[in-house]
């Protein structure tokens, strides 16, 4: 198993991203495996393969920003400079979502040291100690800021793409209870890479997959 978890997350896959070329070959190196272990294919020809349209949403860069707006006045911090927004997923019946549901892209919007800390009125020195009080697990107070609003635009781009998910089963040999199914499903896909970041999806991601194995 732990061959398959290595193999899934190495960095040539570049996190496998939905759609992508490295989540095709993980769609096919998991039909590899299926075929190996003697599972039988479920899609029309003998195929493992159901092939799922997905549209793809990206985001522009240079349309995005964050505007801070208080009694003072406001400010605009630019992205990717004080902000970052990543798409986490595309809209289509892949992974986990299975066959047959559908759900509209979301974005994550991620505010660098700077801008949090005019947003929270405070110095850099102090958001980095509420930083690191998170990390140990501790509760930091919460403060009421009256008068301030934050308005965000990301600016997206989209456009119509195909993926891959992995479909095979194991009849069973009860003359009556193999004729019903019951379902097993992991998804394989992740995140896209970040600022130069790989994210791998170990866990839930790759380790579904080769616990289903």
């Amino acid at each position: 198993m732990k061959f398959h978890l290595k193999l899934l997350n190495a960095p040539e896959f570049r996190g496998r991203n939905t759609p992508s070329a490295e989540l095709d070959i993980a769609s096919k190196y998991i039909a590899l495996k299926a075929e190996r272990i003697s599972l039988k294919p479920l899609m029309p020809g003998g195929s493992y393969f159901q092939e799922v349209p997905v549209e793809e949403t990206t985001v522009a860069p240079q349309a995005s920003q964050l505007r801070f707006i208080t009694r003072a006045g406001e400010r605009v911090f630019q992205s990717p400079k004080d902000v970052t927004a990543g798409r986490t997923f595309a809209d289509g019946h892949v992974g986990r979502r299975g066959f047959g549901s559908a759900h509209a892209p979301f974005f994550q919007v991620e505010v660098r040291h700077e801008a949090g800390a005019a947003v929270l009125g405070v110095a850099k020195e102090d958001l980095a100690k509420m930083i690191e009080t998170i990390r140990q697990g501790k509760r930091v107070a919460p403060k009421k800021m009256p008068g301030r609003m934050l308005e965000i635009e990301v600016g997206v781009t989209t456009r119509k793409d195909k993926t891959l998910n992995v479909v095979a089963y194991a009849e069973g040999t009860d003359p009556e209870l193999s004729k019903e199914y019951i379902t097993f499903r992991s998804h394989h896909d992740h995140n896209p890479m970040r600022e130069g970041r790989i994210h791998p999806g170990s866990d839930d991601n790759a380790s579904g997959v080769v616990g289903m194995f």
